[in-house]
């Protein structure tokens, strides 16, 4: 007998969804305050089982400030989204985009 993999779909209701876009907009606002402006950074995310991913897009210029020295910005940052989103018995994922130096 061959086994048959098991799909798991899961059932989102519009309040989850709605939580998760106002938790995108937060996350938004805050890093575009950080940064000086909102059209230099996109954010999208994605939902998981368990698990919402939150993608940041922005400027190579823009990434210094939303990492901070030594990382502290976006480690509050972080921290702050991930207890909001454990309120709804989810975790959360930021995900910031790599740059590779030029090597100058």
């Amino acid at each position: 007998m061959s086994s048959v993999p098991v799909v798991k779909v899961v059932n989102r209701t519009s309040a989850t969804t709605d939580a998760h876009e106002r938790i995108r907009n937060i996350l938004h606002h805050l890093l575009a305050e950080l940064v000086g402006s909102e059209e230099t950074l996109a954010v999208k995310f994605y939902v998981g089982e368990k698990t919402v991913v939150y993608q940041v897009d922005c400027t190579p210029q823009a990434l210094g400030r939303v990492i901070g020295t030594k990382g502290k910005n976006i480690t509050a940052v972080r921290h702050i989204i991930g207890a909001m989103m454990s309120r709804n018995g989810m975790r959360a994922v930021i995900e910031i985009p790599y740059f590779p130096s030029s090597g100058k």
